[in-house]
């Protein structure tokens, strides 16, 4: 799915730069979770217009090689440069499945 975000997703946000308003619905497995850091820095920074940011973000990692996992507070505070916006977020580790 990384593949489809970097080549297709991102060049596609990059091109409407008077963008006001985005919802993004985005499903994405990957080696590490999206967070605040990852939307700011991929999206917000580089659309100067957009005023209003919907997002509803599922990420699925594997866990295999995982030592360091990020808590839900960790996740939490990667948004904290998100003004004026409430964020909900919440982490699931599945040991069974190895997926989190």
């Amino acid at each position: 799915m990384i593949i489809l975000h970097d080549e297709l997703l991102i060049p596609l946000l990059y091109r409407m730069t008077n963008l006001e308003k985005l919802a993004l619905y985005l499903v994405e497995c990957d080696k590490s979770f999206v967070d605040g850091y990852q939307l700011k820095r991929d999206i917000i920074d580089k659309m100067p217009q957009l005023n209003q940011f919907v997002f509803n973000i599922s990420s699925t990692i594997d866990l295999n090689n995982e030592i360091d996992l990020p808590t839900n507070d960790d996740i939490q505070n990667t948004f904290r440069d998100f003004k004026n916006n409430q964020i909900t977020s919440y982490i699931n580790y599945f040991a069974e499945s190895k997926k989190g």
